[in-house]
């Protein structure tokens, strides 16, 4: 009814446009079916990699999101809650929870915050700056076990390839 009413909105179809319309879905679909191969590839390497780093961690009594969290605070000293928070894309309570088991070990310490008296200002103990250099070579050797199949260039490639995505 639509193309006879409006020919000109909707012409008719030839046989090549019908062919062209289904190699077109094919392809559609073939890249979608690439996608999700592609994401469920990534998020299997980021579940290994994260298991592969908290078994190592366990000697040290530590998780993966531990260990995330003194990174930060050491790369952000005297940092807010909430802007940890916001810096580990996780909800704020599930940081105070790693910040009390950091506090309890000994590895963090808060103090009020002199320009919000609301907020708590986030810093490392001693014990923490003993800690910090095993985190790195563990670090190391998680991303030595997956990566050293690749040679330097795809490394790098690599490396360049997750920032384009990321940003």
């Amino acid at each position: 009814l639509r193309e006879k009413c409006f020919p000109i909105l909707f012409p008719k179809r030839t046989q090549s446009d019908k062919k062209l319309l289904l190699i077109s879905n094919y392809i559609s679909c073939i890249i979608q079916l690439f996608g999700f191969i592609m994401i469920n590839n990534i998020l299997q390497l980021s579940s290994q990699i994260k298991k592969h780093y908290n078994q190592k961690l366990k000697v040290h009594q530590l998780s993966y999101d531990e260990s995330l969290l003194l990174m930060q605070v050491d790369k952000n000293p005297h940092i807010q809650q909430k802007q940890l928070a916001i810096l580990m894309q996780k909800e704020t309570p599930y940081i105070t929870r790693l910040i009390d088991k950091g506090v309890e070990k000994g590895y963090l310490m808060r103090t009020p915050d002199p320009e919000d008296r609301r907020a708590f200002l986030i810093t490392l103990n001693n014990d923490a700056y003993e800690i910090l250099p095993v985190i790195s070579a563990i670090e190391e050797s998680v991303l030595e076990h997956f990566f050293s199949k690749l040679p330097s260039y795809e490394k790098e490639m690599l490396s360049v390839i997750i920032s384009k995505l990321i940003n």
